[in-house]
């Protein structure tokens, strides 16, 4: 029996802000869904120069992976602050109680795709 693989092509990621916001409002990463099943989620998201991903966050019970796609993101969790380019990743586990985000300091669009598993509650603390 053949089964019909779901497929999204890089030419088809839209970056967009999320409904009901504007880019005068909302300074952070730009995203696009590609999958979410009933246990996974992949988004790609785009940074733009000088804005930070999202506002420093943690999660009690999620883990985020990160895998940068395009450009140079810095990664910083609590005190701890590390460059990332094109093939490099970093995980922020649950339950570190230290605040993570990622930001831009270049002059050029930088990109990512975050994995992580799906919760029915969210569990961000800012």
């Amino acid at each position: 029996m053949a089964v019909d693989l779901e497929i999204k092509r890089s030419s088809e990621i839209k970056h967009t802000i999320p409904s009901g916001r504007s880019s005068d409002d909302y300074p952070y990463a730009l995203s696009d869904k590609i999958f979410s099943t009933k246990q996974l989620s992949l988004y790609s998201e785009k940074v733009r120069p000088g804005t930070k991903a999202s506002a420093p966050h943690f999660h009690k019970d999620l883990d985020e992976i990160i895998y940068v796609t395009k450009g140079t993101l810095e990664a910083v969790e609590g005190e701890s602050r590390v460059t990332l380019s094109k093939g490099d990743s970093v995980c922020f586990y649950a339950g570190s109680g230290e605040k993570h985000y990622l930001e831009n300091n270049t002059d050029s669009d930088s990109e990512f795709l975050i994995f992580k598993m799906r919760k029915s509650i969210d569990d961000v603390a800012y």
